[in-house]
Parts: structure tokens; sequence; C-alpha cells
């Protein structure tokens, strides 16, 4: 929880102190609306709650990062990757919620530092303490089942 706080911090902190957003090159660009694109598909499996669905999500993102051609984005989701890959059919859905919540603030850095299609926004949960990034501006809460409208943009 710990380190879950000093993610939090040091990814809002950064966020917060850049004026402007990084514009990538065009194959840069590219690999990151496929990353934004698959992680729809694990945004889905968290907001119908598949567990298996959401394992297979991770897999294919952890393996798409590992082909991104910019360094300095791969670095910025080393740990998330870690985190990534804990999501597992056999965990709760608390532990799994933890896990996506940690790649989300990662993914969430991402798009409020590097300037890409505006078809994807952060979202944060109150309720829940928890941030997840997916297309468009309708709030899709994928941590709080009984909550799905729960959650505020918290990019633009």
């Amino acid at each position: 929880m710990k380190i879950l706080i000093i993610l939090a911090t040091v990814f809002y902190s950064m966020s917060v102190f850049s004026a402007e957003r990084i514009i990538l090159a065009k194959h840069e660009a590219a690999e990151i609306k496929i990353l934004l694109e698959l992680n729809e598909h694990l945004h889905s499996s968290f907001f119908s709650y598949d567990a298996l669905k959401a394992q297979n999500s991770a897999r294919k993102i952890k393996q798409h990062i590992d082909l991104l051609s910019n360094k300095k984005i791969k670095k910025l989701l080393r740990y998330a990757v870690t985190q990534l890959v804990e999501i597992k059919s056999s965990n709760s859905r608390a532990i799994n919620n933890e896990k996506m919540n940690i790649y989300s603030l990662a993914l969430t850095y991402i798009i409020k530092k590097y300037k890409i299609t505006p078809n994807y926004n952060a979202f944060y949960c109150p309720m829940a303490q928890k941030t997840w990034v997916q297309q468009g501006k309708v709030v899709q809460n994928p941590f709080k089942k009984s909550m799905p409208a729960c959650g505020d943009q918290i990019t633009t």
C-alpha cells in the first residue's frame, strides 16, 4: 500500500508540473494508440469482471509494452508491467483491482505527459480510490460494480 501511495504521489506531481504535452514520433504515437486499444479490452474485462479475460488482456498488454520503441515510455511502465502480469484469474477481485490500479496510474501519467489521441481519458473514483484509463468521456468505473458511473475525468 505504501508503494502505491508513493507511486500515485510521484505520477500526480510530475503530471501537474508539466506544462505542455510531449509530441511523439508518428510510429511511437501509433504504438501508444495500440496500447490504449489493448487497454480497452482490459478495462472491459474489469467492468464486467471476467478474471480470465482480464488475465489474457494483461498478458497482451505486457507483450505490446515489451515491443515499444520509446525507451522513456518503456521505463515509465516498467513497474506497472510487474503489476500487470500479476493480474490472474486465480486472484481475488480485490487483488486484481489493486494491480489494475497501479498499472492505470502509470498509463494515466503517460496520457498526461505525451500528446496522444484525445479519445482516451483517465478517471478517478473517490469511493474506490482507484484510477483507470478508458476511451470516451462517459464514466465506466471498472472497480465499483455497484456504482458504474462513480468517478470523475481527471484528464482533458
